[in-house]
């Protein structure tokens, strides 16, 4: 079986900054990319399928997206929360306005709508309507394994220890040009500029060393009890 998807997400891991779930998103992507490829061969239409190799891309990008999700990082929610402040909806055309609706967790209707955001990256002359059917099988089958596999990781990310670490000597540079987007609101139109961003490049400061827990840290040591069959025995907790 294909370990692509493992190598892909490792090697795009923040060297220095390691939760304690982090060892074990590799293998998800891995086994998503299965789950992924599987769905794939129960497609109706071929509008939704892509070659192998793809679908390695998509599984890392997909475990990515659950990393932020699970432990509350926030990048996601500020996608949501933007959306919904434009367009009175947190998924547009894919959710309708309602100041009721608010997913949750691995919701399928969010990892749809985060499929079909990502399709013209992987098919540009495909024009993929967002309701439709194989891309809800992909949605549903990818929240299924994501849910089921999440749920016994801690809540402990890279991620957002690298985002709570010390910024004083790193930057990013970016290369894009300034469009004007205008829409309208319920007969009212409204525009903004914003940055359509051609190249990102982050320079990271050396990391420190990361602290060791306190005995009495009590949110620290509410995780640090594997589950069984879990860390304690070198195998994933799923």
């Amino acid at each position: 079986m294909s370990s692509a998807s493992k190598r892909i997400f490792l090697s795009a891991r923040l060297p220095g900054f390691t939760g304690r779930g982090d060892k074990y998103l590799g293998e998800i992507a891995q086994e998503l990319r299965r789950v992924l490829l599987k769905t794939q061969n129960t497609f109706v239409y071929p509008a939704c399928q892509l070659p192998d190799a793809a679908w390695s891309d998509v599984a890392v990008l997909l475990v990515e997206w659950a990393e932020d999700v699970h432990n509350d990082i926030g990048l996601w929610r500020t996608v949501e929360t933007h959306q919904r402040r434009c367009f009175g909806t947190p998924l547009p055309l894919i959710v309708n306005e309602s100041p009721e609706v608010e997913p949750h967790g691995f919701d399928p209707l969010r990892i749809r709508f985060f499929l079909w955001s990502l399709w013209p990256c992987f098919n540009p002359e495909q024009v993929l309507s967002p309701a439709h059917a194989d891309l809800k099988r992909l949605a549903e089958a990818a929240s299924r394994l994501l849910a089921e596999r999440f749920a016994r990781l801690p809540r402990d990310s890279g991620v957002t220890r690298f985002l709570a670490s010390p910024n004083e000597y790193g930057w990013d540079m970016v290369e894009g040009r300034l469009r004007t987007e205008t829409w309208n609101n319920e007969g009212t139109s409204r525009s903004q500029l914003i940055l359509v961003c051609d190249s990102v490049q982050f320079v990271v400061p050396e990391p420190r060393p990361q602290s060791p827990s306190k005995p009495n840290d009590g949110d620290e040591h509410e995780h640090a009890t594997p589950p069984a069959g879990g860390e304690a025995d070198g195998r994933p907790p799923f």
